[in-house]
């Protein structure tokens, strides 16, 4: 939905979504989400992906997905803190 003025963000007149993430990143997004909240993927987002990176940076991307979220666990089981004067993303 645009402001009275017509503006709209820069993301959404590219054709990206609401969120401002162009469409090719929010597949990977979807994936991502599937993978961690249902740990399996529909064959139409697998099938895309596949086709788009081929099987190597397919199973790469799982990979890394895995990878991050084993650190994030790891992470929050020892209740690690940030650095002091480190950069904190805010979320």
């Amino acid at each position: 939905m645009g402001s009275p003025s017509g503006w709209r963000p820069p993301a959404r007149r590219a054709g990206g979504d609401d969120h401002g993430i162009p469409p090719e990143d929010a597949e990977i997004v979807e994936f991502t989400r599937q993978l961690l909240r249902k740990h399996r993927i529909d064959e139409a987002t697998a099938a895309s992906l596949r086709r788009r990176f081929g099987d190597d940076g397919f199973i790469q991307l799982t990979g890394a997905i895995g990878y991050y979220s084993m650190l994030a666990m790891t992470v929050n089981a020892c209740e690690l803190e940030a650095a002091p004067n480190a950069e904190v993303l805010k979320v």
